[in-house]
């Protein structure tokens, strides 16, 4: 018997894929195209893996599952139906083949899911409880996205796109909680939801699937967790307070940078961390996990103590070697407004002495289709210069540069060279890319060696 799974490159279907494996069955994941990392993961693994849709040959005992990318039409899934064989989405898959079976800690919200499913993997694990876990990024410390790992614990990050073509809930819903934490709500996602509103009708339905006293940690600030969590009265709320010193659960930077900084308890007991992440965006996530994990019976000090040993996800702000000139290059997963303010504002008040140079490849749906283009001007206010790529889609990219306060260059295929991008640089600029792609074709523009022919 044979495990077949389509779309088996995306983030969250490769991991599923591992798992799969680990189980004990045999794999084999399909996709139009193996890009890394995941097409690297999948091999480690020993997967067998097959571009296009042309070969699948399935038998009657195999199982299928299909990820949300596969839509009606593709014949070897209209084969399938046709002969009545049944098809699983991989949410729906792994709560019947693992999460029923485990205690979920499930980690949503629009920002920081990545890494905080990551750090809340990495804090168990070093805990001894080895926690099975699936996340959307490959962390530093775990070079897998995902784990079977063993009971009692398993970590997943529950994001808000829908499951499959069949099944248009978030894939948060089949993941039972026996712990959450919200980081955050804002709205994204414009090719699955028409406002926020949506986004949170999508979430008060999931709270009310959980069992009573579920601890769901959230914070205070956010104006539309608070009413949801005001209403679900049979969970345990437990609101984070930021850097609200009166309050339980609350944030002290050590550091401009957020390198270091305390976390106070709902005992007013003070902790420290010291860890090479830097940000408030970070310190937040640990604020929460902190605050989830004592609630579920672990001790803080312990939590604290193995948070610092932490070295972040790959692509969430990551240090890409460059030796041209003293500039510092860092990649982000940064595509929404608000998370590209972050990291600006993070790195503006870590070197503000630098000219901070922002490279942004919205490939996103809501941004490349041009939602929320004034709100990235905005976001953008503490740079220096801006290249933005061109992509396909309705993003205005001349009435964006016309209306900016600041130089934007406009790259394509043609101009992302080694010489042109860097005639724009200068000397020690601290340079970020952010977006949910791959920015390795401008990384290698900064970073090459340009050599001078005579004439």
């Amino acid at each position: 018997m044979t495990t077949h799974v389509f779309a088996g490159c995306g983030s969250f279907m490769a991991g599923l894929c591992c798992i799969a494996k680990e189980m004990g069955h045999s794999v084999k994941a399909y996709d139009i195209s193996f890009q890394p990392p995941m097409k690297h993961q999948l091999a480690n693994a020993g997967i067998t893996m097959i571009e296009g849709y042309d070969q699948v040959n399935i038998q009657p005992q195999d199982t299928v599952i299909v990820g949300n990318a596969i839509s009606r039409g593709l014949p070897a899934l209209e084969h399938l139906l046709e002969n009545k064989h049944k098809v699983y989405s991989g949410a729906g898959w792994l709560s019947q083949q693992v999460l029923q079976h485990r205690n979920t800690i499930a980690i949503a919200g629009t920002h920081g899911k990545t890494t905080t499913t990551a750090l809340t993997t990495w804090i168990l694990d070093q805990m001894g409880l080895e926690p099975g876990f699936l996340l959307g990024g490959i962390p530093t410390n775990i070079p897998t996205s995902a784990r079977l790992g063993h009971q009692p614990w398993f970590v997943i990050e529950a994001d808000e796109y829908d499951t499959a073509y069949f099944d248009k809930r978030p894939k948060f819903f089949h993941y039972p909680a026996r712990g959450l934490i919200l980081n955050n709500l804002e709205y994204d996602h414009a090719d699955i939801y028409e406002n926020i509103q949506a986004i949170c009708k999508q979430v008060k339905h999931y709270l009310q699937t959980l069992r009573p006293n579920t601890p769901v940690i959230y914070p205070a600030n956010c104006d539309y967790l608070r009413p949801l969590m005001a209403d679900a009265h049979w969970c345990q709320g437990i609101p984070t307070h930021s850097d609200q010193a009166d309050q339980p659960w609350h944030l002290k930077p050590l550091s401009v940078d957020w390198s270091s900084f305390v976390i106070v308890d709902a005992n007013q007991t003070h902790h420290t961390v010291s860890w090479s992440l830097i940000g408030k965006h970070n310190a937040l996530n640990a604020l929460n996990i902190a605050a989830l994990l004592t609630h579920l019976g672990m001790e803080t000090a312990s939590i604290i103590q193995h948070m610092s040993t932490f070295k972040g996800v790959t692509k969430r702000m990551q240090a890409i070697p460059n030796t041209q000139q003293g500039q510092l290059l860092w990649d982000d997963f940064a595509h929404h407004p608000t998370a590209i303010a972050s990291v600006l504002q993070t790195l503006k008040a870590r070197e503000p002495n630098r000219r901070l140079v922002v490279y942004l490849q919205l490939a996103n749906y809501t941004q490349r289709e041009g939602l929320m283009w004034q709100d990235i001007i905005k976001a953008t206010r503490l740079a220096d210069l801006i290249f933005i790529q061109q992509q396909p889609g309705l993003f205005p990219y001349r009435q964006f540069a016309h209306e900016h306060h600041l130089d934007v260059i406009i790259l394509d295929q043609a101009n992302t060279t080694p010489e042109y991008v860097q005639s724009l640089l200068k000397p020690k600029d601290q340079i970020i890319c952010c977006s949910s792609r791959d920015c390795s074709l401008f990384h290698q523009a900064v970073t090459a060696e340009i050599i001078e022919v005579n004439q």
